[in-house]
Order: C-alpha cells, then sequence, then structure tokens
C-alpha cells in the first residue's frame, strides 16, 4: 500500500490529466467540469498502482459499518444519504476516503471545507485517511492568494501542481490536494 503522501500526490498529478482532458473532450474551461467526471477518471488510475478496492461513490454509512461504528442519530444527521467519491479498501475496510471539489467562481472557499468536514466525522471515530482533492480556479483573485485561502479554511497545507491554461487560454488553473490522517 503506498502511504497518503503518495496517493496525495497521485490525486494531484491525475486530478491534473482529468481537467486536462475534460477540456479537450468537450472544448471547455475545467470550471466547468462536473466532480463526478474527477472521481470516474481518478478511481481507476488510482487502481493501478495500489492494487486494492477502490470504490467510487461509496455510502459514508455503509463505511461507518464497515469500519464498526455504531449507528446514532447524531452520526445519521452528519453523514446519512452522503457519498464520498472515492474510497479506498484495505482488505474490507476503508482506509482513505476521497472527496473532490472545485474553487471556482461560484464557490466560496467554506464551500469547499464542508466535504472535508463531513469526511473528518468519519475519522474521529476510526483511524482513516482524508484526502481531498481541488480544482483550483481565479476569480478576482489569482491562483497563489486562493491557495493561501483554502489553506487557512482547511487549516492545513495543499500539494498543488503544474500551472494549467484554460481551454481559451484566458486564465490558469491548478489542481491541489490535501490530506489529514488519524492513522
Amino acid at each position: 500500500m503506498l502511504t497518503t503522501e503518495d496517493i496525495q500526490s497521485l490525486i494531484v498529478e491525475f486530478g491534473t490529466d482529468a481537467a486536462n482532458l475534460y477540456q479537450s473532450m468537450f472544448r471547455e474551461n475545467a470550471e466547468t467540469m462536473p466532480e463526478v467526471f474527477l472521481g470516474g477518471f481518478i478511481a481507476p488510475r488510482l487502481f493501478e498502482p495500489l492494487t486494492c478496492p477502490v470504490h467510487i461513490e461509496r455510502l459514508y454509512e455503509e463505511m461507518a459499518k464497515q469500519l464498526g461504528i455504531s449507528a446514532t442519530a447524531e452520526l445519521n444527521r452528519e453523514i446519512g444519504g452522503q457519498r464520498a467519491d472515492v474510497a479506498i479498501y484495505q482488505g474490507q475496510v476503508p482506509s482513505h476516503i476521497v472527496e473532490f471539489k472545485k474553487f471556482a467562481k461560484k464557490n466560496r472557499v467554506s464551500s469547499v471545507g464542508k466535504d472535508f468536514k463531513k469526511a473528518k466525522k468519519l475519522a474521529s471515530l476510526k483511524p482513516i485517511s482524508i484526502l481531498l482533492g481541488i480544482l483550483i480556479c481565479p476569480t478576482t483573485k489569482e491562483l497563489k492568494p486562493r491557495i493561501k485561502e483554502l489553506e487557512r479554511e482547511l487549516g492545513s497545507g495543499l500539494l498543488v501542481g503544474k500551472t494549467q491554461e484554460s481551454s481559451d487560454e484566458k486564465w490558469k488553473w491548478c489542481f491541489g490536494c490535501c490530506a489529514w490522517s488519524t492513522r
């Protein structure tokens, strides 16, 4: 099994590849890409080096059960019906939860941290690693200040890939990933 840092690097690499492919396929800027595209693109690529089960759109309730976490009313309110974009398993138990977000014009920085907090709920109850892959697009701010804003909100540093051109070549974007672990 690769380390969380190795998986983080792969998510940045594959996230960048996914956004570039999206721009080529649809002739649209990466910011229009649905987040589900990232999970469908990245999960099979993670499977190749990991050679362990990698699930897409995995229910948090199911993962909690597999981790031996008892269902409570509070837990159901926080994660009930919600799905992780990707879940990486060791044996029959999830070891890493991966969420994807776009940080574009329409997104507030607080919305990016929302999925991270949901995943952290499981990590507060059982040892598991959480990774958040983020497509970072500029708005009225350039990329570097947006990255700093994300790091402040998430309370974690971001591993950031190379800056990329939008399909219309009017602005630049990058893909980043932060990790948090109780393992």
